[in-house]
């Protein structure tokens, strides 16, 4: 699941840097901002991954749940 949160983060956080050097900003608001891009980022995409997982997990064991009480 952090993988996930990486893929999707890595993009923000590349960008966000190109912006914050093409606006020159100075280097302890840039590290700010993109440690900020890159939490928030592993934190939403991350969440997302473990809902996602423990939804398809829920429905399966639910859906054999019922194949074993179709096949008594």
């Amino acid at each position: 699941m952090l993988v996930w949160g990486l893929v999707f983060t890595l993009p923000m956080v590349l960008c966000t840097l190109l912006v914050g050097l093409a606006a020159k900003s100075s280097t302890g608001k840039l590290i700010t901002l993109l440690t900020i891009v890159f939490l928030a980022g592993i934190i939403i995409f991350g969440a997302t991954a473990a809902f996602a997982v423990s939804s398809i997990n829920r429905s399966v064991r639910l859906r054999e749940q019922r194949k074993e009480q179709a096949n008594k």
